[in-house]
């Protein structure tokens, strides 16, 4: 399926590309299980509301979307309009998107005749250098929400998810082993970033900066042997945060 993702397209076109995207023209993965009892019109302006970024990725993961439904036994999945406005694609795992890449790499047919698709451009994988890079970048800016941060250091679910949404999500990806879709520019930081192993001085150096600024403790899943942190160690921060002064803006 070829990408849409550089310039926002004419109503012409957006029009002939949610048809596609309905009938499954161009798709391996055949026509959306009963599409034609939605409203085109709400399906059209659902996929409008969606950044250039987001209406690209959602073409670009409707037949791995559709692949897991039947997977699970779902034989009619969610209403087209809905997978865009919930933005549904996102839905999908680590590992399901990786083995979609591979089924494709491979020239393969996944989830009985469903093609895979390639990652979004600026894909991050969880707890990467990149993903940590905006981690710190959020952690770096504060809480959006002073008032509800918890008193000592112990954050529970409902005080991120208060305090600090972003970090809340970033956190929710990570025990999901999602990635993101991340600016160049903290692509960019990839090199500022290096992977400080458990147990290890600069691993207890993190900990008690992490306690010392009141930051909720990073995010952890099964495998995981170390995190990427700032060069440096917490001395380094300063500096890092310089590297972020040009733009702020990290996610939506």
């Amino acid at each position: 399926m070829a990408d849409h993702g550089g310039k926002a397209a004419s109503p012409a076109e957006l029009e002939k590309r949610v048809m596609r995207f309905c009938t499954g023209e161009g798709y391996q993965g055949g026509e959306w299980p009963k599409w034609t009892g939605s409203s085109p019109t709400y399906i059209k302006r659902r996929f409008g509301e969606l950044s250039i970024e987001d209406q690209a990725a959602a073409e670009r993961w409707r037949d791995a979307f559709l692949a897991k439904a039947k997977s699970q036994g779902v034989k009619t999945p969610m209403p087209v309009g809905n997978y865009f406005r919930d933005k549904a694609w996102q839905g999908l795992s680590e590992t399901e998107m990786a083995r979609a890449i591979a089924a494709r790499e491979r020239g393969a047919v996944e989830g009985g005749g469903l093609p895979s698709a390639s990652r979004p451009e600026g894909w991050a994988v969880a707890m990467g250098p990149e993903f940590s890079a905006c981690l710190h970048e959020v952690l770096l800016k504060g809480p959006e929400h002073p008032e509800h941060v918890p008193n000592g250091d112990l954050w529970l679910a409902i005080h991120l998810n208060r305090a600090w949404p972003r970090v809340a999500k970033l956190h929710q990806l990570a025990s999901m082993k999602r990635g993101i879709v991340l600016p160049a520019r903290l692509h960019g930081l990839k090199h500022a970033m290096e992977f400080v192993p458990e147990g290890t001085n600069g691993w207890e150096a993190w900990e008690s900066e992490y306690k010392r600024r009141g930051w909720p403790a990073w995010p952890r899943h099964d495998g995981m042997k170390g995190m990427y942190f700032p060069i440096g160690g917490p001395e380094s921060l300063a500096a890092f945060e310089d590297m972020l002064t040009p733009q702020k803006e990290t996610m939506a």
